[in-house]
């Protein structure tokens, strides 16, 4: 079975807002099995434009969980925090692995 694993890209434009958010966001996707890869300013990019703000990955041990983690009434509950809390143009994308 394959991983799955969330890549998100956004910058924190209120960071109060997104400790709310990860209050209830990192201990449901541990509760989902999710593991945080990295989390983080920097990166350097060597094709196209850097990414804006933070690049945050979570691993999860299987794609189908990771999708069933952010489609849970809990996360979707946590989303709005997240999204209030990023300047716009961020991105989460969920990916399955090899």
């Amino acid at each position: 079975m394959a991983a799955g694993y969330w890549i998100a890209l956004f910058d924190v434009k209120d960071p109060q807002g997104y400790q709310e958010y990860a209050k209830i966001a990192g201990p449901l996707i541990g509760k989902f099995g999710g593991a945080l890869r990295t989390r983080g300013n920097k990166v350097e990019a060597k094709e196209g434009k850097k990414p804006a703000g933070n690049m945050v990955v979570v691993e999860f041990p299987r794609y189908q969980t990771a999708l069933e983690c952010y489609n849970s009434p809990e996360y979707q509950k946590a989303v709005p925090l997240r999204v209030n809390a990023a300047a716009s143009g961020g991105s989460l994308t969920i990916v399955e692995g090899v």
